[in-house]
């Protein structure tokens, strides 16, 4: 199973424990922008913006999705849209949902005490789930609203957190970098543009498992504060 990390598919993926996470910088991630972009033309460049490139974003999707996508291991983390990641079995009578309370007072905390300015907390609730005692993953979503005054697109922003040990990662060769958090080696995906645009992730190589910071429409330098303001132990 494939999780898109876009929201609609969040929705269909909530409670299963066998997660793989597939994060896309596709042609589909127009339709999770489209709202964010058509907002922040229509605010920040009302009197500048030229109609015929009011789509340039387009062309911008469509070259990434021809780009090569690696398999193989960055920072000591499985990635690529191939990979094979064995997925720890839970018996159907010893899954169930956590509360989330648990979650924050455990390794798999995923409140950042950084957020981009003016971010909300999404509709969707914070969830956290266990496999008999023992936590499994956690995850909280917030929305980003654009900004005209600094030239934010604006999206959405989740933090997940998870016992599991690979990350399917369908991004450009191009893309994938590899950093430090803390002291613990990541991989980092920046945005499309340097003001933004687009998906870009953050991966952490965790002793418990993995930390997934996924976002759109916001800096390369705001993902990699919230990553830095995340509980390490």
């Amino acid at each position: 199973m494939k999780w898109s990390l876009f929201p609609d598919s969040l929705r269909s993926v909530r409670g299963r424990f066998a997660v793989v996470v597939a994060i896309g910088a596709t042609l589909t991630a127009a339709v999770t922008l489209s709202f964010a972009v058509t907002q922040y033309f229509n605010t920040a460049n009302v009197a500048q913006a030229d109609p015929a490139n009011d789509l340039w974003y387009w062309a911008l999707l469509e070259a990434e999705e021809q780009k090569p996508r690696p398999d193989g291991v960055i920072a000591g983390i499985q990635v690529g849209p191939n990979v094979d990641i064995p997925i720890a079995a839970c018996q159907a009578a010893d899954a169930a949902v956590a509360a989330f309370e648990d979650a924050t007072a455990s390794v798999l905390d995923v409140r950042p005490t950084y957020l981009p300015a003016g971010t909300e907390m999404s509709a969707i609730a914070p969830m956290a789930a266990r496999c008999g005692e023992t936590l499994v993953w956690a995850e909280q979503e917030w929305f980003v609203p654009p900004d005209p005054e600094s030239g934010r697109y604006g999206g959405y922003l989740i933090v997940y957190r998870s016992r599991d040990r690979g990350v399917v990662l369908d991004y450009a060769a191009d893309r994938l970098g590899r950093t430090n958090i803390g002291g613990r080696p990541a991989v980092v995906i920046q945005p499309l543009t340097e003001d933004g645009f687009g998906n870009s992730s953050i991966v952490i190589n965790e002793p418990f498992g993995v930390t997934i910071i996924h976002a759109s429409g916001i800096t390369g330098s705001d993902l990699l504060l919230v990553a830095e303001s995340l509980r390490s132990e």
